[in-house]
């Protein structure tokens, strides 16, 4: 990606460098965006050139962020490319970074059933737990010593993230009615990502069933919440669900850091229950399939850029 020239811009303000790459497998888009010397522990945006919204990131102290994302566009011709917009800087949204070229043609071929079918595999019933004072106090307090670095909003009208601890990144893209959150920083021990949602956020934990994946493997839900909360390093990721007043706390414990990247990817019953029917060979199959999906967009690394 290259970088624009930015009016209006304050004293000291930074545009680095940025490398984005675009995949795509039939219908379905993955997108991997990684950025250095941004300005630090700033907002952004990364849109397709029509104007959808892929992700969203806040940089670390040393100005790096990176985007991951896999949405499904529809059949027929597509002039794509990608625009990163700064938010929290100016009075208004400003595009700081465009893709060259500005777009490329490229055309979708229609989706198959077994694209469309894929994330609902190797999901599990949902189970919640009533969070007490004692758990709410908890969470506050690990907010405050920064053993939960970074914190995802997710409500009816999408996702954003929010930095606690300055060294790490932490972004959120899309993924069907799911999200992916990548984050990555500079520390020893385990950490927790906190996501909040809100009642009318797309999940909808009250009836349905969930896929959660840690770097394209799925990881089981905790037997208690102080297991996420007070994880060791040698502890395998895990993750709890806090049934709140406002709506759900979703807490993923990550043993050691580097970069991470975190799918949540909810399932409705009567699907899962369907998938459950099918043979045991195919199953294994089907959760090897959703496992490598995430598995490409974590470890391979851009081979054409933008």
């Amino acid at each position: 990606m290259v970088r624009l020239s930015v009016q209006g811009a304050p004293s000291g303000y930074l545009v680095g460098r940025g490398n984005a790459n675009i995949e795509i497998h039939g219908a379905t888009i993955k997108v991997h965006a990684e950025f250095e010397r941004m300005n630090p522990e700033t907002h952004y945006v990364l849109l397709l050139s029509d104007g959808t919204t892929i992700g969203d990131m806040v940089t670390s102290h040393n100005g790096k962020g990176h985007i991951e994302a896999v949405l499904t566009l529809t059949a027929g011709p597509h002039a794509i490319g990608l625009s990163l917009v700064d938010t929290s800087t100016f009075t208004s949204h400003t595009q700081v970074m465009q893709s060259d070229p500005v777009t490329s043609s490229v055309t979708i071929a229609q989706s198959t059933a077994s694209e469309s079918t894929t994330s609902q595999e190797g999901a599990h019933e949902v189970t919640t737990t009533s969070a007490d004072k004692q758990d709410e106090e908890d969470v506050n307090s690990a907010l405050k010593d920064k053993r939960i670095p970074a914190v995802v909003h997710w409500t009816g009208s999408g996702a954003s993230p929010s930095l606690i601890d300055p060294n790490f990144t932490v972004s959120v893209g899309k993924y069907q009615s799911g999200l992916l959150v990548s984050i990555s920083g500079n520390a020893t021990g385990s950490r927790v990502v906190l996501i909040n949602l809100t009642r009318d956020a797309s999940p909808n934990f009250g009836s349905g069933a969930l896929l959660v994946t840690l770097d394209g493997t799925p990881i089981q839900q905790a037997s208690s919440f102080l297991q996420v909360l007070k994880a060791q390093p040698t502890d395998p990721a895990r993750y709890i669900i806090l049934s709140t007043s406002s709506g759900w706390q979703v807490l993923v414990s990550i043993p050691h850091f580097s970069l991470h990247t975190l799918a949540i990817l909810p399932v409705v019953i009567s699907a899962i229950s369907n998938f459950l029917m099918v043979d045991a060979p195919l199953l294994a199959l089907s959760v090897l399939a959703v496992s490598s999906l995430f598995a490409i967009v974590y470890t391979r690394r851009p081979r054409a850029y933008l």
